[in-house]
């Protein structure tokens, strides 16, 4: 029997002084920790506070799983919208009861666990010290743990589509198969935890559009993606026959209408209310002399084109040439958002250096973007028949696609600091791009970020903060690059000085820099668990951007009992507010008989028609459009009348009521019989 050589025998002690088992250790120690405070962060208190938002019908799609087996509302129609979530949250409802506190904690689960999953992205696209900036920066995000304190999917689709990249990554951008059956699963959890899943199938154009993959690898990709198109619409079929238990007598529209006129409404549904569409006023009014402006500029594009057909003579690839005819023709329509992103598209897919950027063609394309931005900017703020100002200018020259609203405008204005940082780490990477075009983590990282925001911003998706937090963890990431990328360069640009002072004071320049990205105050992320009703919340950086309800959490739970400990049989409830209040109005008082709205809200609106009458779409609450129907129901109400809302719908501006409409309710309302504990939600009795 040989014996075994003395340093190759396994001991406690040699695999503890092993420098990777260190360094392995201590990063298993930290995320650890860094888990159990995330964990504290967005437990504490979690059902203190009453529902709020959507939490109202997340809270009745469940009281119908209870009670059918299936999340039959009482409108009749089955609500499935992200039916995942919607089932985890039964199990655990059912099994430790229907409370706020365990209503909530899918959310916290999996606000929490998502910082493991974002810093294995990290180390794998870089390395271990920017995954843990990472992991660390989303532990004390105000944001996650606002997001992970709401009862809906969007931690689990955070979750879901961080793991989803990850394993894309392994499984096709470097071709490890055992990994791609996981992006499948991945990625078939993260359509089912939200609908915004679909931006996954951007991640195949990556290798489709790069020149570091063959033409047969490039094949692969293309059957993979069809193959997850085809589970998806299976899984779509299954959703479908759920959704078949639904009352029959429930449609979309009135069923008056003929077939011709649903499927017209269908297409125009599609292309008129689904899409962004391009501004191009100015082209569609004939009988006026702007018409004249656009034939002399329309001058200057035709010489670019001409010039750059004669480049092509000359031997320039005719792609390169075809991208700077759409971004100047782009410009030429005043459509700048689509001139950013098609420049960054080929920068990030086709260009080759950074010399070719100051070529001719390039230098050309320049002058005109910039002469045309000049132009129309200088024209829509001088021409009075336009009367635009602020958000009208912003919106005419880059709404299309709507790269502002979707995405831009909440990372801006809500972390300014941050937002100019990440993007200090999104050029530093591109500029890495042009020298290491075969590096597939930079591009990965580039094209992620871009496809997802780029793609997204065509629809007319709710350009609402949490609609872009499945990319916060990316932003995140590239947050940490910076901050490392910082350091590198303190530490190459002063080597030979002492290295300790420079290091401490890198760290203590990261340690500022994460401070200073405004959201993470670890002070801050203790006290979001101390709110109460009255509490202001940042208007951007809170998971909700409605202009009026991030100064409060309404308390729709004390006045919801008052009114229904006092119901009446024949006593009626109305409701007004915006669309979710509707929800969280019926689950506390376990009805509402008809919610007002304004007359300008054409039928469709969040509401379904039952037997030719419309109703809303999960409460079945029949639905008042006008003064005439809301006296006439007053008048006709055989008992007592009872109007629950908040004060701030009779105060401020919103679409959902005119002035007229706000102007009548407070003149009907002689006084309000409660007020809750937010001062705000009140319940008046109007007979």
């Amino acid at each position: 029997m040989s014996a075994v050589h003395p340093d190759k025998t396994f001991t406690i002690q040699t695999y503890l002084k092993d420098p990777l088992n260190v360094e392995r250790n201590r990063t298993i120690i930290f995320l650890i920790l860094l888990l159990l405070i995330a964990f504290i962060l967005r437990m504490r208190n979690l059902g203190l506070l009453c529902f709020f938002g959507d939490e109202g019908l997340q809270a009745l799609a469940l009281k119908g799983m209870f009670e059918h087996g299936v999340p039959l509302v009482d409108s009749g129609l089955v609500y499935l919208r992200d039916a995942l979530y919607l089932y985890l949250q039964y199990g655990i409802v059912k099994i430790f009861g229907f409370t706020p506190f365990w209503f909530r904690f899918p959310s916290v689960l999996f606000g929490t666990i998502v910082i493991i999953p974002a810093y294995f992205l990290g180390k794998m696209l870089f390395n271990r010290n920017i995954g843990l900036i990472t992991a660390l920066t989303l532990t004390f995000s105000q944001f996650e743990i606002e997001l992970s304190r709401y009862a809906r999917s969007y931690t689990l689709f955070q979750f879901m589509f961080v793991l989803a990249l990850i394993c894309f990554y392994q499984g096709f951008m470097l071709d490890k198969n055992k990994y791609k059956p996981w992006f499948v699963l991945a990625a078939l959890l993260t359509l089912a935890s939200h609908a915004l899943g679909v931006v996954l199938f951007t991640l195949f154009l990556i290798p489709l559009l790069s020149k570091n993959f063959t033409a047969n690898r490039k094949l692969i990709f293309v059957i993979w993606a069809s193959g997850i198109w085809f589970l998806k619409m299976q899984y779509e079929k299954l959703l479908n026959h759920i959704r078949s238990f639904g009352d029959p007598n429930i449609t979309s529209v009135p069923g008056s209408e003929s077939t011709a006129q649903i499927i017209i409404g269908k297409i125009s549904s599609i292309l008129g209310h689904k899409l962004y569409e391009p501004n191009l006023s100015y082209l569609q009014d004939l009988s006026n002399n702007y018409w004249l402006i656009w034939w002399l500029l329309l001058l200057i594009p035709m010489a670019c084109t001409v010039w750059f057909l004669f480049r092509v003579c000359r031997g320039e690839n005719i792609g390169k040439i075809f991208i700077l005819l759409i971004i100047v023709w782009s410009a030429y329509f005043h459509q700048y958002s689509l001139v950013l992103a098609v420049f960054i598209f080929y920068t990030l897919f086709y260009l080759k250096s950074r010399r070719e950027l100051m070529t001719p063609s390039f230098m050309v394309m320049y002058i005109f973007v910039l002469f045309t931005f000049i132009f129309w900017s200088v024209f829509i703020i001088t021409t009075p028949v336009f009367s635009l100002k602020g958000k009208g200018i912003i919106t005419t020259l880059i709404g299309f696609p709507n790269l502002y609203g979707y995405f831009l405008r909440h990372y801006i204005l809500g972390w300014p600091v941050m937002f100019l940082i990440s993007l200090f780490g999104f050029a530093a990477l591109l500029n890495h791009l042009f020298i290491e075009r075969k590096n597939n983590a930079i591009l990965f990282t580039l094209a992620t970020l871009f496809l997802s925001i780029f793609s997204m911003s065509f629809f007319r998706s709710n350009a609402q903060m949490r609609y872009t937090f499945h990319l916060y963890p990316l932003l995140v990431m590239l947050f940490s690059f910076a901050i490392v990328y910082f350091w590198q360069y303190l530490f190459k640009r002063y080597q030979k000085i002492n290295k300790r002072p420079i290091k401490y004071f890198a760290l203590l320049a990261g340690i500022i820099m994460l401070y200073r990205s405004q959201d993470v105050n670890p002070v801050q992320a203790w006290h979001i668990a101390d709110r109460g009703y009255a509490t202001q919340k940042h208007p951007l950086r809170f998971w909700t951007n409605s202009d009026i309800y991030f100064q409060f959490h309404q308390d729709v739970e004390t006045a919801s009992l008052y009114l229904k400990d006092r119901l009446n049989k024949d006593d009626l409830i109305m409701a007004m507010g915006e669309i979710y209040h509707f929800g969280l109005y019926h689950w506390y008082t376990g009805k509402v008989d008809y919610i007002v709205i304004s007359s300008s809200l054409g039928p469709g609106y969040f509401s379904l028609f039952r037997n030719g009458e419309e109703i809303n779409y999960i409460t079945g609450s029949r639905i008042i459009r006008s003064q005439g129907m809301f006296e006439d129901l007053l008048q006709s109400a055989s008992g007592s009348v009872w109007l629950i809302g908040d004060k701030s719908i009779l105060d401020t501006e919103s679409f959902l009521y005119t002035d007229s409409d706000r102007k009548y309710f407070k003149f009907i309302i002689t006084r309000f019989d409660f007020v809750g504990r937010d001062n705000m939600t009140f319940v008046a009795k109007l007979k």
